[in-house]
């Protein structure tokens, strides 16, 4: 077996079982009488060794001695260490009298470890045997000899040799003690690899094993981490050429290299960077497999100075930081540590492929969208587009993902647009109105009919007729196809500078929204209100004269943009909740303080609820944005809405809802009632009967 082989068999073995470590020249002699011993009882021909010419020539055993981790200095002797916990004094190069043997080359490009043999040397009357301790690659294949505490007899393996008795406590925690000297322990089958997180650990798993069981030895939809966290990472995928391991939904890393390379030039530095075989081909690549398949397993575990992060992706990390000192390149607009900017708006635009590489080339991605409050700030900036725009949805054979590896925890697709789970993390997807489903789409977000949601477009459309036949279109690949605008999205810089305070006032188009918790000035911001806050916003244009607005109202939103907007830089401004410019009269119901019909109504569940007062306020929650009701003496902060022109005449209303019915939302001509608790829902045929009786 090699060397790291020969390890993990011990492991099996027992409790504290390993390669044997022979450290002094006590336990140099027992590990000779001990092979001595084996040789007398089994025979000589069982150990017998091959000429060196031979290419099965093999000898010697294994002991406990090596270095499985890569070595960035190939002109210095790598460190090794026992598998017992023991340090090995490197700069002595003995084990206990005998001198360690070194390779003729001196040049440490590889991974050593130790082997134990003897010679024969005569004399005028008697031959005796000398131990010799060599160094040789791990990979060498060799005989070895294991070591366990043996604490009675009865408890021993058949087949074992007792070699000495002695009291022995086997203290696992110090051999995984972590320290800067080992972070990784004592352990030299687990590799240290710095991150920006402190130092994991890795080690190969030789014996092949199936997914879960890798799982449990390492102990450690959408493409997941077996440990939880966040799959942030993106590696170019190839699809497998077997049907059936295609299927399979977990992943294994393939390497592009032939055998015969394989034997001519090392694969990789174990945990290293790979060997570029060609330029143009990658050196591995993940593809799937059946998740019953047996191959060999790479484990990690936490080393010393490792810092544990919440399971976030990328951009949560950055969302978690809320700090004030980020740069976005120009033409680019800001949005909690991201960057975002709509391309394709003075050309045809662009495929979807095309709008892929073209951000590439801005050193951007195509945008993913992560939650409702970057996927409203995005859709705010369509607003005047009248276009759909091309987002960074990847829909191959069925898997839905973003293409930048940010975790699909966000659905958006519109109502006509179906998404159908057939096995594991497989779909197909449908459109209302359209012959055919499809596994091959893209994704664009709508700006013109179902504003804010996402619509799929088919890259191949697949047919199913009465009788069982089927047809695939490939002539449909609308992806390739239809040009639309485009967004990137980019990492916000961080500067070094002072922190800078945060901006009052953002700018939608023609329209202001100020957030005056953060006023520079001071003297007005604060808790209000609703009254208060009524009158600040009146008189803001006065003070805030430089965005020459002339007109300002408490916060308001007279469209979907506006609102989509209004909610994602109150979020950016860590409000969480605040009045809006609306309350209940019961004489009318509800009204806009600027007279204006209600355009928008988006209660929170259990909403509108009278009792708790008249006033409407607006509520920043974790699920989204909603409406509520509050009492309108209850202070909150204060967010204002400019506008250059007067907010638009409108006849005054001379209808209200019936009494008993203030609550109604009124609209032009009818009173609506949302009817959201659940005890009262209905079914389709009931619906009708049931809203006669409310009525």
């Amino acid at each position: 077996m090699t060397w790291q082989q020969a390890e993990e068999s011990c492991r099996q073995v027992g409790k504290g079982a390993h390669l044997v470590s022979a450290q002094t020249n006590e336990q140099i002699e027992w590990l000779t009488e001990a092979i001595n011993t084996e040789i007398q009882t089994k025979g000589k021909s069982l150990y017998a060794t091959f000429p060196k010419n031979s290419p099965w020539y093999d000898s010697g055993w294994w002991i406990g001695l090596g270095q499985l981790c890569p070595n960035s200095q190939t002109d210095h002797m790598p460190l090794f260490r026992w598998t017992d916990g023991s340090v090995f004094g490197n700069d002595k190069l003995t084990i206990g009298g005998v001198k360690l043997t070194l390779p003729k080359s001196r040049k440490w490009d590889n991974h050593y470890c130790v082997f134990y043999d003897y010679q024969n040397q005569k004399s005028s009357t008697q031959i005796t045997t000398s131990p010799v301790f060599n160094v040789t690659e791990c990979s060498d294949r060799r005989r070895f000899i294991c070591q366990m505490p043996a604490f009675s007899q009865d408890q021993f393996p058949s087949g074992g040799v007792v070699v000495a008795e002695e009291r022995v406590e086997v203290a696992e925690s110090e051999r995984n003690e972590l320290t800067a000297e080992f972070p990784c322990g004592n352990d030299p089958l687990f590799c240290p690899l710095k991150t920006t997180q402190g130092t994991v650990c890795y080690r190969l798993q030789t014996e092949p094993l199936y997914w879960e069981q890798a799982v449990e030895e390492c102990d450690a939809n959408q493409y997941e981490w077996s440990d939880g966290s966040s799959f942030d990472y993106l590696m170019e995928r190839l699809s497998n050429d077997d049907p059936e391991e295609e299927r399979g939904i977990c992943v294994a890393m393939q390497f592009n290299i032939s055998s015969r390379s394989l034997q001519k030039q090392p694969l990789y530095n174990l945990f290293g960077i790979p060997i570029q075989v060609t330029k143009n081909i990658p050196t591995y690549f993940w593809t799937h497999q059946r998740c019953d398949n047996r191959h060999l397993a790479v484990c990690r575990k936490a080393g010393y100075d490792y810092r544990t992060r919440s399971q976030w992706s990328a951009k949560e990390e950055r969302r978690s930081k809320k700090q004030n000192n980020w740069k976005c390149p120009n033409g680019y607009k800001l949005f909690r540590g991201m960057c975002y900017k709509l391309y394709g708006t003075e050309d045809s635009g662009a495929t979807f492929s095309e709008a892929v590489q073209r951000c590439k080339n801005e050193e951007a991605n195509l945008v993913s969208l992560t939650d409702t409050y970057e996927n409203g700030f995005v859709t705010s900036m369509l607003q005047n587009l009248n276009s759909n725009v091309w987002i960074g949805m990847d829909m191959t054979d069925g898997r839905v993902r973003w293409l930048d590896g940010e975790p699909l925890k966000l659905i958006r697709f519109g109502p006509d647009n179906r998404v159908i789970r057939i096995g594991g993390d497989r779909h197909i997807f449908q459109n209302v109105g359209q012959a055919g489903f499809s596994n091959e789409a893209c994704v664009t977000l709508d700006a013109t009919n179902m504003v804010g949601y996402w619509s799929i477009i088919f890259n191949r459309t697949n047919y199913v007729f009465p009788g069982g036949s089927a047809k695939v279109d490939n002539k449909s690949s609308q992806c390739d196809t239809v040009k639309l605008p485009y967004i990137c999205e980019t990492y916000a810089d961080e500067l070094s500078a002072t922190i800078q305070k945060k901006k009052t006032c953002h700018e939608l188009n023609d329209v202001t929204y100020c957030f005056l918790l953060n006023d520079p000035n001071k003297h007005i911001n604060g808790h209000y209100t609703f009254v208060e806050a009524t009158k600040i916003c009146a008189t803001l244009p006065t003070k805030y004269s430089n965005y020459g607005r002339k007109h300002g109202q408490l916060a308001q939103a007279d469209n979907i943009f506006e609102w989509l907007f209004l909610t994602a830089t109150a979020l950016e401004n860590d409000y969480d909740q605040f009045f809006m410019g609306i309350r209940f009269q019961k004489s009318v119901g509800f009204e806009r303080i600027d007279k204006l019909r209600l355009r928008l109504a988006p209660w929170d569940i259990g909403e509108p609820n009278l009792k708790n007062g008249n006033c409407v306020a607006l509520r920043i929650g974790r699920n989204g944005p909603a409406w509520f009701i509050d009492d309108c003496m209850k202070r909150k902060p204060v967010v204002c809405r400019l506008s250059s022109e007067e907010p638009m005449s409108m006849v005054p209303q001379t209808v209200r809802c019936p009494d008993g019915k203030e609550d109604w939302i009124l609209g032009e001509t009818h009173c609506y009632h949302l009817v959201s608790n659940a005890s009262m829902f209905s079914s389709g045929f009931k619906a009708d009967h049931d809203c006669f009786k409310l009525a």
